[in-house]
C-alpha cells in the first residue's frame, strides 16, 4: 500500500515539476527558518559560558533621574555612586558586578585602538569596562593569566584582559600576561588572555576588558546629582526564586538613597531577568 502511495506521489511530482519544486523549496526554507530562530533563541537565553548563570541573573541596565520640581528627567545608565549606594550594598544576592555597554563607551571615547608600545600597527577594538566581580560572575576560559583582582580595581591599576584573537594581532602569541599594551595611547599591563567570546553573548562581548576605575570618562560620567552615568549592573541571585526579594531590597535602597538627594530622585528601573531582556 505504501509503495502505491509513493508511486502516485512521484507521478504527481513529475507531472507538475515547477510547482512541485516551489512547494518543496518553500517548505524546506520555512522549516529551516524556524530551526534557525529556535537555535538563536536557545543560544541567547540558555546557560552558556561565559554567561553560564543566566537563569539566576537580573540585569539593571539603566536608571531614571527625575527632577523634584518636575522640570527635567535623565534616563541613562547608572553612575558609580548609584551603583555603590544601591547595589554593592545588597545582602540577598550571591554577587553584584558592573560593566559598561561597549557601544556607549564608544560614544564617550570614540573609536578605541590597541597596539604595542612603540609599534605602528594599531587595531580597532571593542572595549568593555568592568569591576573585579565581573571575573567572578562570568565564566571565561583563560588561556593565560587571569582577571584583575579587587585591590587592582580599587587602586585604578591599568590592567587589561584580551581575547585570544586580539592578543595574536598585537603580540603574535597568547602567552602575554604581564606585558605592556597601549589602549588609546595609555599603557596597560596584560592581566590575562581569554578564549574568544561570541557576539551573541551581549552582556560580556568585547575584544578588551579594563577596570572602569582607570577611565575618568566613566568614573566622572554622571549627571543629575550623580545618579546616571555609564554603568549597568548584573545581579546574581542564589536562586531564581529570590528575584522578588532582591527587587524589594533594591527598592529599599532606592528610597534610602533618595533621602540624600536634593534636586533629583532616583527612579528604579525594574531588574530584568536575563532570559526576559
Amino acid at each position: 500500500m505504501y509503495k502505491q502511495y509513493l508511486k502516485q506521489a512521484w507521478t504527481l511530482l513529475k507531472q507538475n515539476r515547477f510547482f512541485s519544486a516551489v512547494y518543496i523549496i518553500g517548505t524546506g526554507l520555512a522549516i529551516s527558518m524556524v530551526m534557525v530562530l529556535a537555535i538563536v533563541f536557545h543560544i541567547r537565553t540558555a546557560n552558556m559560558a561565559p554567561e553560564a548563570d543566566r537563569d539566576r541573573m537580573l540585569l539593571v541596565p539603566r536608571a531614571a533621574a527625575i527632577s523634584k520640581n518636575e522640570q527635567g528627567m535623565f534616563n541613562s545608565n547608572l553612575s558609580p555612586k548609584t551603583v555603590k549606594e544601591c547595589f554593592y550594598t545588597l545582602k540577598t544576592p550571591e554577587l553584584v558586578a558592573v560593566g559598561t555597554n561597549p557601544d556607549n563607551l564608544n560614544y564617550l571615547l570614540g573609536d578605541i585602538y590597541a597596539k604595542l608600545p612603540g609599534g605602528t600597527d594599531q587595531y580597532k577594538s571593542m572595549v568593555m569596562c568592568t569591576d573585579a566581580n565581573f571575573w567572578k560572575m562570568f565564566h571565561f576560559r583563560f588561556i593565560d593569566g587571569n582577571g584583575y583582582p579587587e585591590e587592582d580595581f580599587q587602586s585604578g591599576m591599568r590592567k587589561v584582559v584580551l581575547t585570544e584573537t586580539m592578543a595574536r594581532k598585537i603580540f603574535g602569541k597568547t602567552t602575554v600576561a604581564g606585558m605592556p599594551v597601549l589602549v588609546n595611547e595609555v599603557e596597560y599591563r596584560v592581566s590575562g588572555v581569554v578564549k574568544d567570546v561570541s557576539s551573541v553573548m551581549s552582556l560580556v562581548y568585547a575584544d578588551i576588558w579594563i577596570p572602569y576605575t582607570t577611565l575618568s570618562s566613566v568614573t566622572e560620567s554622571s549627571n543629575a546629582e550623580n545618579i546616571v552615568g555609564a554603568l549597568q549592573v548584573y545581579i546574581l541571585a542564589r536562586k531564581a526564586a529570590d528575584f522578588p526579594i532582591i527587587r524589594k531590597e533594591m527598592e529599599q535602597k532606592r528610597l534610602l538613597y533618595n533621602v540624600s538627594l536634593k534636586e533629583y530622585q532616583y527612579e528604579f528601573r525594574d531588574g530584568i531577568p536575563y532570559t526576559q531582556k
